[in-house]
């Protein structure tokens, strides 16, 4: 195996472990989690008609950052609200409170280790054929007869 592929190959899984892939999931425990975590805040049929006037009509989710929580409410920084029809609104960090009887799933953002894991061998997989496309060469050889050193 060359160089270059084998660089190819680490470097590959490397750059999709550094970025990573996350997903949301069931908040641990009863308690939320602690502030500054990323959550998606899935609403009620009554929470999506209690904060239509605050965040929208027809919004069922909530996405942002934990502000702070207690026994009766939830505050989170909005980065995006999703309506029902699936449409995804931009937000810049506004707080909104949310009564805890109109939250019906609450989900933090977690690092996925089987996605992380699928998309590191996708692009292994991908850096492969790409090498093999090109013919085993990604030019600037090593210098000897045939990869572009001096003539002899």
């Amino acid at each position: 195996m060359g160089r270059r592929l084998v660089r190819l190959v680490c470097c590959a899984p490397a750059a999709a472990l550094l970025s990573g892939c996350y997903e949301y999931a069931a908040a641990r425990g009863a308690a939320p989690p602690p502030a500054g975590r990323e959550v998606r805040v899935e609403l009620t049929d009554a929470g999506t008609a209690a904060l239509a006037p605050s965040v929208g009509p027809g919004v069922t989710s909530l996405v942002g950052r934990l502000v702070a929580s207690d026994d009766s409410a939830l505050t989170v920084a909005v980065e995006s609200t999703v309506k029902r029809n699936g449409l995804e609104d931009l937000w810049k960090g506004e707080n909104v409170s949310v009564q805890r009887a109109q939250v019906a799933v609450l989900q933090e953002r977690a690092f996925s280790k089987s996605k992380t894991a699928v998309a590191s061998g996708l692009a292994v997989a991908l850096g492969v054929a790409f090498y093999a496309a090109l013919g085993g060469s990604l030019g600037g050889g090593s210098g000897g007869p045939g990869n572009g050193g001096p003539p002899k």
